[in-house]
């Protein structure tokens, strides 16, 4: 099977930790496995960090999107970028970073 093929259907939506429906695409999903591998496999580690992040920012580029944060593995966290527009979205890319960023925390968890 190939891992950027992951076993999803063709579409989810799923409600964030701030109560945010977000859509998630298969093809954007295989896409974002295309351009980062590392991510192959790692679907329920996505659905995790937007239904548990840890901190939730508002892009500095552009207001109405929002990046998930979710710590991983020691100091990695899973960044989930989604846009936020009437009370939905969806998911634009993700991506591991080791620091989270943007122009303002808008969610932190306790």
């Amino acid at each position: 099977m190939d891992t950027a093929l992951e076993p999803i259907a063709p579409h989810h939506e799923i409600v964030s930790v701030m109560g945010r429906k977000i859509k998630i695409i298969r093809a954007g999903w295989d896409n974002i496995v295309r351009k980062h591998p590392d991510l192959a496999n790692k679907f329920n580690q996505l659905v995790e960090t937007l239904i548990d992040a840890e901190t939730v920012m508002i892009s500095k580029a552009d207001p109405l999107v929002y990046l998930y944060y979710r710590k991983v593995s020691g100091r990695k966290y899973l960044c989930a970028v989604c846009k936020h527009y009437d009370g939905k979205g969806f998911l634009i890319t993700a991506y591991y970073t080791y620091r989270p960023h943007g122009a303002r925390t808008v969610w932190k968890s306790t």
